[in-house]
């Protein structure tokens, strides 16, 4: 047994050292002590095209799917059915320092979730773009939200979005990073950039970068 296919999305390790592997189009494989293990998950999962795994402070496994939202806890598979959870396409997870998570969606903006109920936050309220891929949270408690129009800031309610007016090189924005520092990077398509406080400030192939097409920062 190995890898279902080679379409490899996301990683995440629990806290017994098992690496748990999203494919898309195979599902979740799991590898302990270089071993791939049948940890029999899939079939309960509505979806087998995984975005993402994300780890969180409750040693829950989430797992977005291009169907849905799940979460593994012991053994145990939670799916939110489309009543709970109507957003598909889940791109990234992050859960903040108040323990309130972020999902980021391909189409339908980004799902604040505090561990009782979804909201939805889209264009229409603020935000940049609904095609958000990712999001990172500052040092102030802001929450910075990469999406294919740019980024948009939002904190208590208040939302300022950048793109390339504001020092972006590009405004499909594919990843962001916080530094030790505090500082926020992007990565984009066109060359990758760091916050000053006011603006970005972009670093692309003129400035040394292999290529200007830049999907992760790490």
């Amino acid at each position: 047994q190995g890898l279902p296919n080679n379409l490899v999305t996301s990683f995440s390790e629990d806290q017994n050292g098992v690496i748990w592997i999203a494919t898309f189009g195979g599902g979740i494989a799991a590898l302990q002590n270089d071993i791939f293990i049948d940890h029999g998950l899939n079939e309960e999962l509505p979806d087998n095209q995984i975005y993402t795994l994300f780890r969180d402070s409750q040693q829950r496994t989430w797992v977005g799917m291009g169907d849905g939202l799940a979460y593994i806890e012991q053994g145990k598979v939670r799916v939110f059915d489309g009543e709970e959870f109507p957003y598909p396409r889940v791109r990234n997870i992050m859960e903040t320092s108040e323990g309130i998570y972020w999902i980021s969606t391909y189409d339908e903006g980004i799902i604040r979730y505090d561990g009782n109920k979804f909201e939805q936050i889209s264009a229409g309220d603020g935000l940049v773009s609904n095609r958000v891929l990712v999001s990172v949270e500052g040092d102030d408690g802001s929450i910075w939200i990469g999406t294919y129009g740019g980024i948009t800031r939002y904190k208590e309610g208040e939302f300022q979005s950048f793109a390339i007016q504001e020092g972006l090189p590009n405004n499909a924005v594919m990843n962001l990073e916080k530094d030790d520092e505090g500082t926020i990077w992007a990565s984009t398509f066109g060359g990758i950039a760091w916050f000053d406080g006011l603006k970005f400030q972009s670093i692309t192939r003129n400035d040394g970068l292999p290529d200007d097409v830049c999907y992760f920062i790490h």
